[in-house]
């Protein structure tokens, strides 16, 4: 999630009714005007509008959250793979013929992407059929084994897991000693499955389902903002946090599933189910810290209702989470 004092940049004036600078980033592609809706905003901002007659997606981050270096590093593998027949949503570039646009401000530089819209549906987790789980088990397999051959482009590449782990930990108080310590222990533990370089690569980190969209038995992959350098056990665990929270052995299946559709296009360690708990618990932690960076330096007086609302819910989240990450101590 990115700084609440930058949410509120966008989000204020569109509560408020009154231009945003999404619009003017908007305006350097065909935009046409009054089509512009915000629909999620999380680690970026990302907009449907239209481009002509044509449906498009508009994410647009500061410079702070994400770099020039780090977007167009995305970029290049999201191309790369559309090269090797994976279907994914691919930017389009603005009418200077850039894929990545910027836009001064007195609050700093945004970064603007324009992404083909995906026409189709989002199919829920426990909705999902087992040929879906097994199709998307394949897909990842296919993208890790593509990864392996990846060459990043000599100036700019995603962050390593080690670069990731210690940008977020930063954000963790001196208080949260405990946690800085744990963190370091799952680095060193992230470190050792790395020599393994048949297991190791960028990875997209969130391939969760609510990043598939579905046409038929076809589907496209989306979001591709947080992906990194990590062990292939890192984005099975990611893509599939939420079965966590599911009752009745519903997690257990959709695991076995998609896993048995993983190993028919790549092998995985013996020890691949102890690796993923691993992850989720270092995930929670990197979680926390993200939220401790969302609300740093925010002034809670200044906050608008829909503001107020979620940091509400979020200063309640943090208090049960300190209980969860003690627990893993």
């Amino acid at each position: 999630m990115m700084n609440v004092n930058i949410m509120k940049l966008i989000i204020d004036p569109i509560e408020s009714r009154k231009e945003t600078f999404a619009h003017k980033m908007a305006r350097l592609w065909n935009y046409k005007e009054k089509t512009l809706a915000l629909i999620n905003a999380s680690s970026n901002f990302a907009f449907e509008m239209k481009e002509n007659k044509t449906e498009r997606v508009l994410r647009l981050s500061h410079q702070t959250e994400r770099s020039l270096g780090i977007i167009q590093a995305e970029l290049d593998f999201i191309l790369y793979l559309d090269s090797q027949k994976i279907p994914v949503a691919k930017p389009i570039p603005s009418n200077n013929g850039k894929t990545v646009e910027q836009l001064e401000t007195e609050h700093g530089t945004f970064n603007g992407v324009v992404f083909e819209k995906i026409q189709g549906d989002y199919v829920g987790l426990e909705d999902m059929e087992e040929w879906q789980l097994k199709d998307w088990g394949k897909m990842m397999a296919r993208m890790h084994n593509l990864s392996l051959k990846y060459k990043a482009h000599p100036e700019r590449r995603r962050r390593f897991f080690n670069e990731d782990i210690d940008h977020w930990k930063k954000w963790i108080p001196a208080s949260e000693s405990r946690f800085i310590k744990k963190i370091d222990e799952l680095k060193l533990w992230v470190n050792k499955l790395a020599e393994n370089k048949n297991q190791f690569g960028l990875i997209h980190y969130d391939m969760s389902y609510d990043n598939f969209i579905w046409k038929g038995k076809e589907f496209s992959i989306i979001d591709f903002d947080d992906s990194a350098y990590y062990p292939f056990e890192a984005d099975i665990a990611f893509a599939l946090d939420d079965i966590r929270s599911m009752k009745n052995g519903v997690g257990e299946r959709i695991l076995g599933v998609f896993i048995e559709g993983y190993l028919s296009k790549r092998k995985l360690r013996d020890t691949w189910k102890q690796e993923i708990e691993q992850f989720l618990i270092l995930e929670d932690f990197l979680k926390y810290a993200r939220m401790r960076r969302a609300y740093d330096k925010v002034q809670t007086e200044s906050l608008l209702p829909w503001s107020k609302k979620m940091s509400s819910k979020h200063m309640k989240w943090f208090e049960d989470v300190v209980i969860e990450l003690d627990a893993y101590l």
